[in-house]
């Protein structure tokens, strides 16, 4: 391997490393986005159950 190329690899794989650990980031929060949306779900359907059972009542 030519020495004139190991900076420009060098860099690139910093460059591919970064993009990786945002990319990383990005889907560690959605993850915990999508996971919050998921614990609230059974709630609101609780609370549907609940006020189609009442009304069925009346």
């Amino acid at each position: 391997m030519d020495v004139s190329s190991k900076p420009y690899l060098s860099a690139a794989l910093k460059d591919i490393h970064a993009q990786c650990e945002k990319l990383a980031s990005k889907n560690m929060q959605n993850a915990q986005e999508g996971k919050s949306h998921f614990t609230v779900l059974p709630v609101s359907t609780a609370k549907n159950t609940h006020a189609v059972r009442a009304t069925k009542k009346e």
